[in-house]
């Protein structure tokens, strides 16, 4: 626009194309760029008659201002101001309408310049069609009337543009604060804990949901730091997870809260930073507490015996298999006892399969008392029991003393009289024995090998223990 001035006030001094046709294309543009920008403050699309309304009056002014050139000035005058006076007016009604719609303060002060504005071109179009200001092809007009005209237009300029960029600086602490309620709407009303921390941990901020994920106000939260409420981890951990968040952007694991009543929660965390200024992380926690708890069910119930709680045949079968490669490994001894009840099937048929099952849980008992915390005890099936040693001595003999010394403790543990809902009860069992060092021979084999073992005990009295004789070929 002050281009436009600059080449009507240079009119006389540069090509008469140059003068209004020019001047009067660069203004009209600056016209119709406010009005655009203050309809789409509105959210308001343009009308199609307004588009075609602009061409035709940019149309007439440029023409008519090549047609008339500079030797009828006053007629030229009348033409601009007449189209900038609706122009700046309609601008003006645009403006106000945002300052009422947004409550902008800087919006009403841009509609009260603008219709200054109108006012204006309104007095030049009167004047120049009165004779007033009779308009020269110089540098500067001398007429009185002008510089009146120049003396009321300046300042409604300036007072719009300062009140544009009071309303842009206005309209960004809008969108800021919309961006912050926007924000604080979907962190208060998301499932997951939200806070924000940090370079060292220290909480800066947290939903309502991590409050009561933790059981910590928001108040309180604010004065500690992650490491406070983390189970598993101390100060050093903390700085560990932060530095690895730093090095990728982006980490996410899992780890164990420890509430403010006491209460751990399994966790699993997502973190981003965000380095700008003095850095922080943004932090997403989800309970995983349930998905847990129904993964160690699952591990339950595929790897444990339901009745006994002990190892089931298919974990045994897997610790078996990695003893054998720490045997090989190592150059130790293992034993496998296999374990039989004498005389089962009498009780279970005799009291029933209640009394039954209260006699193989504390059998359980009894034969986990009896072994190394090293070692494995597992329900084999029925009345069946196995242990697993591991780590014996190298030597077959010393080996071979160590395993009978835990068959002999268990065998007596086992002879006690069981008191089953005031019911006594003696039960003795029969142990099978056989050693492996991870080379030969196979787990089908060892299983076999223990199993003829126990009836050779179970043939020879019961309430015995033999060793597999080594010196006979494996079972096929």
């Amino acid at each position: 626009m002050g281009l436009g001035v600059l080449l009507i006030a240079l009119r006389g001094h540069v090509p008469a194309w140059a003068t209004f046709p020019l001047a009067n294309l660069l203004v009209f543009a600056y016209l119709m760029m406010r009005i655009q920008s203050l309809r789409l403050d509105l959210a308001v699309v343009p009308w199609r008659w307004e588009w075609i309304a602009a061409a035709a009056l940019l149309f007439v002014l440029v023409l008519e201002s090549i047609r008339l050139d500079l030797k009828n000035l006053g007629l030229v005058v009348i033409y601009n101001h007449s189209i900038y006076t609706a122009l700046v007016y309609y601008s003006s009604t645009l403006a106000w309408r945002l300052g009422c719609h947004k409550q902008s303060h800087s919006a009403l002060w841009i509609a009260w310049a603008y219709r200054l504005m109108a006012g204006v071109a309104l007095l030049n179009v009167i004047a120049f069609s009165l004779g007033w200001a009779a308009p020269l092809p110089d540098v500067l007009d001398s007429n009185p009337a002008r510089f009146v005209m120049v003396i009321l237009g300046l300042p409604s300029m300036v007072i719009t543009h300062i009140a544009y960029v009071g309303f842009i600086l206005e309209r960004t602490h809008r969108k800021t604060i919309e961006a912050e309620k926007q924000y604080r709407a979907i962190i208060e009303t998301t499932l997951d804990g939200f806070c924000i921390c940090d370079m060292k941990g220290g909480f800066i901020d947290a939903n309502k949901a991590y409050c009561n994920m933790t059981g910590y106000g928001l108040d309180e939260l604010l004065t500690m730091r992650l490491s406070d409420i983390k189970f598993d981890g101390n100060a050093l951990d903390t700085q560990s997870r932060i530095q690895q968040t730093i090095q990728m952007g982006f980490n996410r694991f899992e780890s164990r809260y420890q509430c403010k009543n006491g209460r751990l929660l399994e966790v699993e965390i997502s973190t981003t930073f965000q380095p700008a200024g003095a850095g922080q992380f943004l932090v997403f926690t989800h309970d995983i507490t349930k998905r847990k708890r129904a993964e160690e069910e699952i591990k339950q119930l595929a790897f444990y015996d339901p009745l006994t709680q002990l190892p089931n045949r298919r974990l045994l079968l897997d610790r078996l298999q990695q003893a054998m490669v720490n045997s090989e490994r190592d150059k130790t001894q293992g034993a496998l006892l296999f374990i039989d009840l004498d005389n089962f099937k009498t009780l279970n048929d005799t009291l029933g399969h209640d009394k039954g099952d209260l006699l193989l849980q504390q059998v359980a008992s009894r034969i986990t008392a009896g072994i190394r915390e090293s070692d494995t005890v597992a329900r084999f099936g029925g009345d069946e029991f196995v242990v697993m040693l591991t780590g014996l001595a190298g030597d077959i003999e010393e080996a071979t003393a160590q395993a009978q010394k835990i068959g002999c403790k268990i065998i007596d543990n086992l002879n006690q009289t069981y008191s089953m809902a005031g019911y006594e009860h003696y039960c003795s069992a029969s142990i099978g024995i056989t050693l492996f060092d991870g080379h030969g021979s196979s787990i089908n084999d060892l299983l076999k090998m223990a199993d003829i073992a126990m009836y050779q005990a179970k043939a020879e009295g019961r309430n015995t223990l033999r060793f597999f004789d080594t010196h006979r070929p494996p079972p096929s």
